[in-house]
């Protein structure tokens, strides 16, 4: 394998003691400590030391220097020691009168503190302790080596962003998801190890993690990877094992307090066009986004203020946005915080059309008869215009007390028709056709406050909290049907529905909570909050222009939960932990509800229990196991417990039912993660079960004579389903990036066969599914060329116990490849791929299809200016789609998306460079 050539500063004597230091030194040195214990002396009263060293040049911190304490009891000496972490942070105890405090590190001069501690005082933090770099020492050593993806450090991984060979103005977010071990989740959040993740720039907690994500890629020096410590187990020394994982990104020296971002503008052969706007100033203090987007095309973004952004593809979108964000940071002039304080306020304005185009095909199994079968096509228009403003801060209010705050408002209208044409057949006989044109009004504002209140008192943790949510909805509707039915006897149908109505909610919630140390090894918490909640609803239902008094209906729902939680920490030997919880609900509720004939008040008073335990085990560094287990039951939503009917639908009929009992849910889960710099390796691998007790399933009648089904909710029997995935990243001799990503899961459930005329005996079903999926991908890149091939494999088998329901198998794969040759100036790019689907219905998706993406691109200006000419999809062969099975029915949708074959595009990128 080559390898570049890289010079490095290293110490060859840098363990020196300081009293081999010249006498000079030495004399300055002795006088430094001396005025520093005697300093320490007055204030320093603890049994826990917490710190920060950092570099007496840059402030940087240091990471891995080694922090020894020493103190005298009587006749012997007691010590430990300890290493900073990645943030140059470190945690000690301290029980003796008389403690001497060494800081060593390589390349620097020791440095000693002298103080005095007690048992079961304050946590004392020393604050930031410059070591100085010994120049003299220094001599240079050169060092082939080749760049790796990830190193550790301790128990931090550190990704250097070099390794992964950053493209020209790629964000921060790309790289992200292509770091070993983490994976994007279906709602678009991040995951690494299998667990959720946290973004801070240069270690400082952010409000905006979609602010992060828009950084350019090459401004980041490096990330880290850790576990981070709760504010509890760093203020008082005591782990409660409330840890977050952690990317922290660090900023190149020179990018900070400057803009950087990009101008976009880009059209098609057929008539579409994007341009946006995206401009950021990078700060550690005063960070600023400035986001306006114009666009006529297949995307479609939603700023969602200082939690992010999120947004939508393959629909034709026309969209007009602009949003502003500003954040403020600053150190408090107090010691013993451990962030910093931080306010943020984020609005937007966000006009969008939406135009869609959909086909969905659903069967339905029928026991001893032939199954029904539906199809239906939509066209789609959407006008929505939303109006969110929100603000966030993050409070120090003195040495060990905290506030964090969090508001959002907002105004949201849409506007929405559909013209829907379908059909109902028993086998390949018509049973009805129906044409269906419906438009609706939504229009209101929502908002939402959320507050918490911190307090420290030596090993004890006070929180008082308090949240406010309420909102405000409108709705007007009108829906003009007409239904055709081939049973004799049965005439064509023609309905004209309007509606109005209004839901206005608002739910309050106050609660606190304590935790403290009661030994070094056992940390217990305890918790009360109470919750008001109430939901006013009023519909008012027309047909014909008759008033439609059974679906005109008001409802008036009150609800108190009163929660009570107790928890607890168990450190054992060994980096083992044991963390039991429990939840008790009582709850109270009533609802006053009135539709048609129906004019009823029901009250119900119900208790539930949620235990839950987690025990982890921290083998080594970067090397961990970790168990879960928990319990959760509940009612159904009350007015599902209501005999009440809605038939505003004749097809599909929808009815309550008093008899549903409670359901209860168990999970558990082992996950294993592991990090070893051999060939630069992460793996993750978890293996989980759950078991359902007395589900709520739906119950079909279907009619024969109109085609249309109606709808009874039950509780059914009990399923169960096991999983297990595996993810495994290595790079081969630097060059060849390879990932695995497998998974298999076996679920059984049951419910009832549809009925046919209401007179059919009820048939339980069984349905087990065996799904296996897997994802390799492999990557090599050099200076001119980056190839990645890859694949996404699913089988699914579908097996039930009744004769009359096929066994069916299920494939769904993507074989792709990505070519791309870079020169000079110039790069291209081909993305040949094939997919294909088979054992659905549809003939349209049981099709193997070959997908063509090819783009070219000019750099000019010192790469600043980007021309790019894209022709996408080629062949127009994509389709979106999705399937869904259950006992009793599949259904299967897709929809069309806007092609656009060729576009050329402009991007001008200003930077700190």
């Amino acid at each position: 394998c080559g390898a570049p050539r890289y010079k490095l500063g290293y110490n060859s004597r840098a363990n020196r003691r300081v009293n081999q230091l010249p006498a000079t030194m030495t004399t300055q040195r002795q006088l430094l400590s001396f005025l520093l214990a005697t300093i320490a002396a007055v204030v320093a009263h603890a049994d826990i030391l917490i710190g920060r060293i950092i570099d007496s040049d840059t402030k940087e911190p240091i990471e891995g220097a080694n922090v020894a304490i020493m103190g005298r009891s009587e006749n012997r000496m007691v010590g430990n020691s300890t290493l900073t972490d990645s943030l140059g942070q470190f945690t000690a105890n301290a029980q003796m009168l008389k403690t001497t405090v060494t800081i060593s590190a390589i390349a620097y001069y020791d440095k000693v503190l002298r103080i005095a501690c007690f048992e079961g005082n304050d946590t004392t933090n020393l604050g930031d302790i410059a070591l100085s770099p010994n120049q003299i020492l220094l001599k240079e050593l050169e060092v082939k080596a080749q760049v790796k993806r990830f190193t550790l450090r301790g128990d931090t991984i550190v990704f250097n962003p070099e390794a992964f060979k950053i493209e020209d103005n790629e964000k921060l977010e790309e790289l992200l998801k292509r770091l070993p071990g983490v994976k994007v989740t279906d709602n678009g959040s991040l995951e690494w190890n299998g667990r959720p993740v946290r973004l801070r720039m240069n270690g400082n907690k952010t409000l905006s993690d979609g602010m992060i994500g828009q950084l350019p890629a090459e401004a980041v020096k490096e990330i880290k990877g850790y576990e981070r410590d709760s504010e509890y187990t760093m203020r008082t020394g005591n782990d409660d094992g409330g840890n977050e994982q952690v990317l922290d990104v660090v900023i190149k020296e020179g990018w900070l307090d400057k803009w950087y971002g990009n101008i976009k503008a880009q059209a098609t052969l057929n008539g579409y066009y994007d341009s946006d706007l995206n401009a950021n100033l990078l700060s550690e203090d005063n960070p600023f986004q400035v986001w306006l987007r114009a666009g006529d095309f297949n995307r479609m973004f939603k700023p969602m203020g200082i939690e992010g952004m999120t947004g939508d593809m393959g629909s034709h979108y026309r969209q007009q946005m602009g949003a502003l964000q500003y954040q403020h940071l600053w150190d408090p002039k107090f010691e013993g915080w451990t962030d910093r304080s931080a306010w943020g306020v984020a609005g937007n304005f966000n006009h969008y059309d939406r135009r869609d185009t959909s086909e969905e095909n659903s069967e339905y199994y029928i026991e001893g008869a032939e199954s029904t079968f539906s199809t239906s096509s939509t066209s789609l228009y959407e006008h929505t215009i939303e109006a969110p403003l929100s603000f966030g801060g993050y409070f120090n209010l003195g040495k060990s007390t905290t506030l964090d705050l969090s508001a959002s408002a907002g105004y949201t209208r849409e506007e929405k028709t559909q013209d829907t044409q379908g059909e109902t057949s028993e086998g390949i006989t018509s049973v009805n056709t129906r044409d269906i044109f419906a438009s609706s009004l939504n229009e209101g504002m929502k908002a939402d406050l959320d507050l918490e209140f911190s307090h420290y008192i030596g090993k004890t943790e006070l929180n008082v909290m308090a949240s406010a949510r309420y909102s405000d909805l409108d709705t007007r509707s009108a829906q003009n049907s007409h239904y055709d039915f081939t049973a004799k006897g049965t005439e064509p149908l023609d309905q004209l529905r309007t509606g109005s109505g209004m839901k206005r909610d608002l739910t309050l919630g106050a609660g606190a909570t304590a935790k403290t140390g009661l030994t070094k090894a056992l940390t217990i918490g305890a918790g009360y909050e109470l919750s008001y909640s109430s939901l006013k609803e009023e519909n008012v239902a027309t047909l014909d222009n008759t008033a439609d008094y059974a679906n005109s209906f008001t409802s008036l729902h009150h609800a108190f939960d009163n929660t009570v939680s107790l928890s607890a920490t168990w450190k054992l030997p060994s980096g083992l932990s044991v963390r039991p919880k429990v939840g008790l609900l009582f709850k109270h509720e009533n609802i006053d509800y009135n539709r048609g004939a129906l004019d009823t008040i029901a009250t119900r008073d119900f208790f539930t229990a949620s235990p839950a335990m987690e025990v982890q085990w921290k083998i080594a560094k970067a090397h961990r196991l970790v168990a879960n287990v928990n319990y959760t039951s509940s009612l159904p939503d009350i007015l599902s417990t209501l005999d009440y009917r809605d038939d505003s639908n004749p097809l599909n009929i929808i009815e309550g039912n008093p008899d549903l009992k409670r359901v209860g849910t168990l999970k558990s889960s082992l996950s294993y993660s592991l990090a070893i710099s051999r060939n630069e390796q992460t793996l993750t691998t978890t293996l989980s079960f759950t078991k359902e007790y007395d589900p709520v399933g739906s119950v079909l009648h279907y009619d024969s004579t109109t085609g249309g089904y109606t709808t009874h909710y039950e509780n059914m029997r009990g399923g169960n389903s096991w999983s297990a995935s595996l993810n495994h990243s290595i790079s081969l001799c630097g060059k060849v990036q390879l990932t695995n990503d497998l998974s298999f899961s076996d679920n059984s459930s049951y419910g009832i066969l549809t009925i046919t005329n209401a007179a059919q005996e009820r048939t339980l079903s069984s349905r087990r599914v065996t799904m296996v999926r897997y994802q390799p991908e492999a990557m090599w890149q050099n200076n001119n060329w980056r190839i990645e091939v890859g694949g996404d494999l699913t089988v699914s088998n579908n097996k039930y116990n009744e004769g009359s329901v096929a066994r069916f198998d299920m494939y769904k794969y993507t074989v792709y490849s990505k070519f791309r040759f870079k020169t000079g100036i110039f790069e291209i790019q081909i993305n040949p791929q094939l997919k294909g689907n088979k054992g659905y219905h549809s003939h349209r998706l049981n099709s193997d299809r070959f997908l063509l993406d090819a783009t070219a691109k000019l750099f000019l200006l010192k790469k600043k200016l980007t021309c790019t000419l894209k022709a996408n999809d080629i062949f127009n062969r994509d389709i979106w789609m999705t399937g869904t099975e259950t006992v009793n029915g599949r259904t299967e949708s897709f929809y069309s998306s806007v092609h656009n074959y060729l576009s050329l595009g402009i991007t001008y990128s200003f930077d700190a460079k």
